[in-house]
């Protein structure tokens, strides 16, 4: 399907699109429908629901363009929405503690600490820690 058949289908639908676009060196993104699209002149009459005014869009403008196709996605949400409300989920305790900390901490240097929670933690927390702490070794040394 070509660009023009899509903007035809789009304006036919009345679907609501959401287009983002450069308007004097600033992107902007606007959501509404397509009254009308110029093939010959590649120009695209265009209403913002948003702001309640019509926009002249050329395409050169337009960076990219998204239809919202059918209220699917929209009853997909409300139905979530209907499972997870307040009511419907269950009262969890949240605890700030680190359950898996050495006894003897109270005892410890920061830094005997900050060790003995390292020793802690599995394989992949130490890789996403790692960068980390080379920085402030690396800071450190500056």
């Amino acid at each position: 399907m070509s660009i023009s058949d899509q903007l035809h289908q789009w304006q036919e639908s009345q679907s609501i699109v959401e287009m983002h676009y450069i308007n004097a060196r600033s992107k902007r993104v606007i959501h509404g429908r397509i009254l009308s699209f110029d093939s010959n002149e590649q120009k695209i009459l265009f209403y913002d629901d948003d702001a309640k005014k019509i926009e002249n869009i050329s395409l050169a403008q337009i960076e990219d363009m998204i239809a919202s196709t059918s209220d699917e996605p929209v009853q997909a949400v409300k139905a979530v929405q209907a499972v997870l409300t307040p009511q419907a989920l269950p009262a969890v305790p949240v605890s700030t503690a680190i359950n898996n900390e050495p006894d003897n901490t109270k005892n410890m240097t920061l830094k005997e600490e900050i060790i003995a929670i390292i020793e802690l933690l599995p394989s992949n927390d130490l890789y996403a820690v790692l960068p980390l702490l080379k920085h402030l070794a690396n800071h450190a040394e500056k």
